[in-house]
Parts: C-alpha cells; sequence; structure tokens
C-alpha cells in the first residue's frame, strides 16, 4: 500500500512562458510560526504560487506576499507528538516595513500524506533552487 501512496502529491501546476516560470500549490497548509498549541497542524489552507516576482500564499484568512527572502530551510516544527513525524518548508523573511516574520508551509494533498510522502521535500527543493540566488544577505 505505501508503494502506492508514495507516488501521492498535491496538485501542482507550472506554466511557462518566455524565461518566466510559475508553479503553483494547490494544497498547502500554513503556519505563521513554528510554536504549536492544540492538535491543528495549519493556521489557514489555501494555495502557493512560485514566481519570478517572489512566493505568494492566498488562503481563507491570511495573504501573504513574500519578495525579501532571508531563509530558506526545511524542518520539524516546535517538539510535539503529532509534528515530529514530518518535516515543514520554512521561509524567513521582511515585510515592506522591514520586519522580520516566517512563514511555513506544507504539502496537504492526500488529506495531508502527501507532506509525509515526499511532497514537502519535493516543494522545499523547488522553493529553494528558484529563490536561493536571491537570498537577501541583509543582518
Amino acid at each position: 500500500m505505501l508503494f502506492i501512496l508514495s507516488g501521492c502529491q498535491s496538485p501542482v501546476q507550472t506554466q511557462e512562458i518566455g524565461d518566466s516560470t510559475t508553479t503553483t500549490y494547490k494544497s498547502i497548509w500554513y503556519r505563521h510560526d513554528d510554536f504549536m498549541t492544540g492538535l491543528k497542524l495549519w493556521q489557514d489552507k489555501g494555495k502557493l504560487i512560485l514566481n519570478d516576482k517572489g512566493i505568494e500564499f492566498t488562503g481563507k484568512k491570511y495573504h501573504i506576499e513574500i519578495d525579501d527572502i532571508h531563509g530558506i530551510s526545511y524542518g520539524r516544527l516546535s517538539k510535539t507528538i503529532i509534528t515530529d513525524a514530518t518535516k515543514w518548508v520554512k521561509i524567513d523573511y521582511e515585510d515592506a516595513e522591514g520586519n522580520p516574520h516566517k512563514a511555513i508551509f506544507m504539502d496537504s494533498g492526500f488529506l495531508g500524506y502527501s507532506g509525509f510522502l515526499g511532497g514537502n521535500k519535493k516543494m522545499y527543493e523547488t522553493i529553494k533552487r528558484k529563490y536561493e540566488s536571491s537570498i537577501s544577505k541583509k543582518q
């Protein structure tokens, strides 16, 4: 059964127009911090768009645009039994006013199992490859 499920991933659409590439993940869980209280893994659900301008998340509660990236990492949330099983994609960034923020994403396709089965790692690799060279060096 695991072999069958290992190919499950959130629907991902990639569109290329000239030199520009846009990748859209249609089923994403979002958090703005990695300190988890309660059993709910996400703070919002929505879609994630990666384009040449930056990263955009649109959910039911939050809409964020990230263009000043300071770090991209792949790791677990704060230590709890539930979150210890999977790694999330973590992005450190600054808003237009220079305030530091964190955006944490998980591929929530296939009722959340997609992230456990490789979707998060693939999303991390895509984000890192696309934005690593543009990470802000400000301290």
